[in-house]
């Protein structure tokens, strides 16, 4: 896909193409969980949960012989590849430009081993094209954005409106999985539990950023997640972001509002200033 867009670039004349490409390869050592089960008279207590001699909890099902419970296998070692390639191309025309992330996955050894999204072999966080102004800006395709609300990505178009330092942005489309942009190296096994959601979701927002002075700025995000069959609503929620830098330090302050839930996500007032020398 990157090598067709550089090619059909470079047939239109284009000014600049980039490419990027960063590998990342770890060497985990684990012992993954395995099922196992042990004779029901030798877990005491009754009802559907008992437990062993040495503590451990199991699961007994009323008539079967045996209760079940899950422990740790052999220590096996997972050497999970991930190579990311970028595109960038600008030059199409009066503030053209096209956007494309490709990361491809893959592992080394024989072990079965099942790692976080293993079984995805290829993604493509971002696929972008867009027309940037001195007005506006519009952008179609899968876009990612981070905000007071998080990151996410979806596939939709977005406009925004400018001003001098300020803008008011409206988006959207279909919302993707949650954590598509998880970063390479950190806590990587937290991404064995299931990701939600489990069904496509219909997003759409409004953001607005407007300056606080010289030295401030102030920003809102308003964003709604609903299925695609309109069977349940996945999130309602307002952010607001306000930074300031004077007389030597700066102040930040963040705000995370669930409307479904009437309740507070996240408040955050940092303050900070250099000491004397």
């Amino acid at each position: 896909g990157l090598a067709m867009l550089a090619l059909s670039v470079a047939r239109a004349g284009a000014q600049d193409v980039r490419v990027i490409g960063v590998t990342s390869l770890q060497a985990v050592d684990l012992r993954p969980l395995v099922d196992d089960s042990i004779p029901i008279s030798e877990a005491s207590g009754s009802g559907p949960y008992r437990t062993l001699a040495d503590g451990t909890v199991v699961r007994c099902i009323e008539g079967e012989a045996w209760c079940r419970f899950r422990s740790s296998g052999q220590r096996t070692m997972a050497a999970p590849l991930v190579q990311d390639l970028s595109a960038v191309v600008w030059g199409l025309g009066e503030g053209i430009s096209a956007f494309t992330h490709l990361r491809l996955r893959g592992s080394f050894g024989s072990e079965t081993l099942e790692w976080p999204r293993a079984n995805d072999a290829s993604a493509a966080p971002e696929a972008w094209m867009e027309i940037d102004r001195r007005l506006f800006r519009a952008r179609l395709g899968r876009q990612f954005v981070s905000g007071g609300l998080g990151v996410y990505n979806y596939d939709g178009a977005s406009i925004a409106l400018k001003r001098e330092r300020a803008r008011l942005e409206i988006f959207g489309g279909r919302s993707l999985l949650a954590g598509i942009n998880e970063p390479l190296t950190g806590s990587s096994l937290a991404d064995l539990d299931d990701i939600p959601p489990d069904e496509d979701g219909l997003l759409i927002g409004v953001s607005g950023l407007t300056p606080i002075g010289a030295r401030g700025n102030l920003s809102a995000t308003w964003q709604r997640v609903i299925r695609t069959d309109r069977a349940a609503l996945y999130s309602d929620r307002l952010a607001a972001d306000a930074s300031c830098r004077a007389l030597g330090g700066a102040a930040d302050f963040s705000f995370a509002w669930d409307i479904t839930q009437l309740q507070v996500n996240e408040a955050r007032l940092h303050l900070a200033r250099p000491l004397p020398n």
